[in-house]
């Protein structure tokens, strides 16, 4: 709830839960739904990431986690660590990824989400 507050808030648990419903009396399957949950941001926990995966996933959704990577200029690069002298390269989610605090909580986050996707399937 703090993060959505800080990011502006997309959707609550309760409301992800309506769209589910709604999408599943609309004849479309659960498990064939995908929620994108941002993961990396400055000042997210994986905790906190992991938190919002169980809740899509207890809804019966899969989750895609899609890794945060700053972009100059916005109030998000101003807290990445980042300056206006650093490569670009590391604008890239792929290599800003490994500058990130607690890298291995969050590959091993990656991986438990990824299981219960497959999960869904059986």
């Amino acid at each position: 709830e703090e993060m959505l507050r800080k990011t502006g808030g997309k959707v609550t648990a309760g409301e992800l839960t309506l769209a589910l419903d709604r999408l599943e009396n609309a004849g479309f399957n659960r498990g064939d739904i995908g929620i994108y949950i941002m993961m990396g941001l400055p000042d997210q926990t994986p905790k906190e990431v992991e938190e919002t995966a169980q809740v899509a996933l207890d809804a019966g959704s899969r989750v895609s986690l899609s890794a945060f990577s700053p972009v100059p200029g916005t109030q998000l690069w101003a807290k990445s660590g980042l300056c206006d002298t650093d490569d670009p390269l590391l604008q890239n989610n792929t290599v800003y990824w490994y500058y990130m605090e607690n890298t291995q909580d969050w590959e091993s986050l990656r991986l438990r989400v990824k299981e219960q996707n497959a999960r869904l399937k059986e």
